[in-house]
C-alpha cells in the first residue's frame, strides 16, 4: 500500500495499492501518470480520452466496517460462548464447595464426638488408676455404703437371740481359733 495526497481540496492521504493503479498515459498499471514517462499520445483527442474515474471511498470505508462488524460479530459470539462455559465452572466450584463445606461440618461433628469419648476414656483410666493404687495401699480405708439396722432386745424374740449368740461364737472360733467347749457351741446352735 502507498499513500498519496491526490491533491483534493483537504489534505486527506488514501492509501491505494500500486498493482491496481493505471496510468492515464501508458495505460500500464504501477504507477501515477505524474511518474510516467511515456509522452500523452497526441493523435488521441481530449474527447477519445478516458474519463478520470472516482473511486467511492466510501465503497472502499463500507467495505472496512463490515468486515468490522463481522470480526465484532465473531468475538462477541465467542465471548457469550465462553461466559457460559465459565457460568458452568462457577456454578460447578460452588457445588464443590458447597460439598466440601458439608464434608467440614460432617468431620468437626465427629471429631468432637471422638475428643468427648477421649476425654471420656482419660477419665475413666485416671479413677481407675486412682482406685487401683487404693487398693495396693494396705492403710486404706475402706468406704461402708451399707446401712444396717440394729434391733433391740425387746424386738428380738428367743429364737432370733439364739441365732445371734451362735453367730456370735462361731466368728469368734473363726478368729480366735477353736473353743475348749466346741460341742457346747456347736449344741447350743440351732441351726447346726
Amino acid at each position: 500500500m502507498t499513500g498519496r495526497n491526490l491533491r483534493a481540496n483537504r489534505s486527506t492521504s488514501m492509501g491505494f495499492d500500486m498493482s491496481k493503479v493505471e496510468s492515464y498515459n501508458c495505460h500500464r498499471k504501477g504507477h501515477f501518470a505524474i511518474e510516467c514517462r511515456s509522452p500523452k499520445d497526441k493523435r488521441r483527442n481530449v474527447a477519445a480520452e478516458p474519463q478520470r474515474r472516482n473511486v467511492p471511498v466510501e465503497t472502499s470505508t463500507s467495505n472496512a466496517l463490515v468486515s468490522q462488524l463481522e470480526s465484532a460479530e465473531a468475538r462477541l459470539l465467542v465471548y457469550q460462548q465462553n461466559e457460559t462455559v465459565f457460568e458452568e465452572d462457577i456454578k460447578l466450584i460452588k457445588l464443590k464447595v458447597q460439598l466440601r463445606d458439608n464434608a467440614v461440618v460432617v468431620l468437626r461433628q465427629k471429631f468432637e464426638k471422638a475428643e468427648q469419648e477421649r476425654n471420656d476414656l482419660k477419665l475413666k483410666l485416671k479413677k481407675f488408676q486412682t482406685s487401683s493404687k487404693n487398693l495396693s495401699d494396705p492403710n486404706r480405708e475402706v468406704p461402708v455404703n451399707e446401712t444396717f439396722h440394729v434391733q433391740t432386745d425387746d424386738e428380738l424374740n428367743e429364737k432370733e437371740l439364739k441365732q445371734i449368740e451362735a453367730d456370735d461364737q462361731a466368728i469368734q472360733t473363726i478368729l480366735l481359733g477353736l473353743p475348749e467347749d466346741i460341742y457346747a457351741a456347736v449344741d447350743s446352735c440351732e441351726t447346726a
